[in-house]
């Protein structure tokens, strides 16, 4: 015979920490027994999800920081790690450096600069920054990161190009400045590699000469820009063709005026005049006479003499008696 046997089932509560992640395989999930521990951890610091996009851990859904983390299971638990996605930002340029390539949260600043806007690569040539591959212009910009970005810096190279002004002659003159429709430059510039440009004017003695010379920027050389300026001489003399020392009050192009004298040879020289441009009045004995010029076109004024006064009137004297 065989005594009744009573058994009884014995229970124990477990309970379930779920441990979810957006990004990799976090461990330490299951069921867990009341008071017992719990190891959570995730599976790195950072999980790359593809060029240029990745996610930073940032702790876990309980506020914890730390990637692992310990705690007593007292009932079902439902934990997450937290995740910040970051895009790369790379920023390059073939000349100098840039600043501020790295790693960025989504929907945050990035402020973007180009340190080194001309590099010089010799005393005649440079490279001069030229905007972004984005199409921004200026060497400083902010962009709003919502995806990888890959931002180059461009460079225009720029030839040093001089500026000779010459008179009508080709003789070397010294101007103040060289202009176009645009731009003014003094006697030398770095332009622009591979771009046409023209001098349309001069500035020379207080005075904007006009004058077309169309150029080509290949490599650095010199442009001799050829103006209409001349010289001209002023010639004062008797009836007889004898050197008179006249007055003259002449005034040029730019509004400047000089009294002068033709001295005792009879002749005043003027050189490298704006378009050869003058006008004023030139006095001697009893007369006045106005003249004007234009081009290298001089100018011969024939004067009334102390000495045609004379014969005439020893002539009229003559004539007189003779008749007498």
């Amino acid at each position: 015979m065989f005594d009744n046997i009573n058994e009884t089932a014995l229970w124990g509560v477990q309970y379930l920490v779920n441990v979810t992640s957006e990004y990799g395989f976090p461990t330490g999930g299951g069921w867990y027994s009341p008071g017992s521990t719990a190891y959570l951890s995730a599976e790195s610091n950072i999980i790359n999800a593809g060029y240029g996009d990745r996610a930073l851990f940032n702790g876990w859904s309980d506020g914890v920081k730390p990637l692992s983390q310990s705690f007593i299971v007292e009932g079902p638990t439902n934990i997450s790690a937290v995740w910040e996605t970051q895009y790369l930002v790379n920023v390059t340029s073939p000349f100098g450096t840039v600043a501020g390539s790295g790693w960025y949260n989504s929907g945050t600043p990035a402020t973007l600069e180009a340190l080194n806007t001309t590099d010089y690569l010799n005393g005649t040539s440079r490279e001069v920054f030229n905007g972004w591959s984005n199409g921004a212009t200026t060497p400083n910009i902010t962009m709003n990161v919502t995806g990888p970005i890959i931002l180059g810096a461009l460079y225009q190279k720029q030839d040093l190009v001089s500026f000779v002004a010459q008179d009508n002659n080709g003789n070397y003159i010294s101007a103040s400045w060289f202009g176009s429709n645009n731009s003014t430059y003094a006697s030398s510039a770095f332009l622009a590699e591979g771009r046409n440009f023209s001098i349309t004017y001069v500035y020379y003695k207080n005075t904007t000469i006009a004058t077309n010379t169309p150029f080509h920027v290949s490599s650095p050389e010199t442009i001799y820009v050829k103006m209409p300026v001349y010289g001209f001489s002023l010639t004062t003399t008797g009836l007889f063709g004898e050197a008179v020392n006249a007055s003259v009050r002449i005034t040029f192009k730019n509004g400047s005026s000089s009294n002068l004298q033709t001295g005792n040879n009879g002749v005043l020289t003027f050189a490298d005049v704006p378009y050869g441009y003058s006008s004023g009045v030139a006095s001697y004995f009893i007369g006045s006479q106005a003249f004007s010029t234009s081009g290298s076109k001089g100018v011969h004024l024939i004067f009334i003499t102390p000495l045609l006064v004379a014969l005439t009137v020893f002539v009229v004297l003559c004539v007189w008696k003779k008749r007498g």
